[in-house]
């Protein structure tokens, strides 16, 4: 992908307002969001791309990385590991 801007922009969109209340509430790292931000949404998109687009990534490779991406919000590697581990749920759409 040449140019990433339009995703780092719906993801801006999308998750911005969340991750301001969770670094409200305590949950992620507040001190300098915008550049945590900005650096979070690169690396969300590259893990997708890596994954979706180009293939470098395995599904493996991948939750790793998040883990990884997870540290610019100050969030432990074992807190990383057992978020990562949830089931997820998924909730109707109305």
């Amino acid at each position: 992908m040449r140019d990433p801007s339009f995703l780092i922009a719906a993801n801006r969109i999308g998750a911005e307002a969340v991750f301001k209340n969770y670094a409200k509430l305590g949950i992620l790292a507040s001190d300098d969001f915008d550049k945590r931000f900005i650096l979070w949404s690169y690396s969300y998109v590259g893990i997708l791309t890596s994954v979706h687009l180009t293939g470098e990534l395995s599904p493996t490779q991948a939750e790793e990385s998040l883990g990884i991406a997870l540290s610019i919000w100050g969030v432990s590697e074992a807190k990383a590991k057992k978020l990562m581990s949830r089931p997820l749920v998924f909730a109707s759409v109305k």
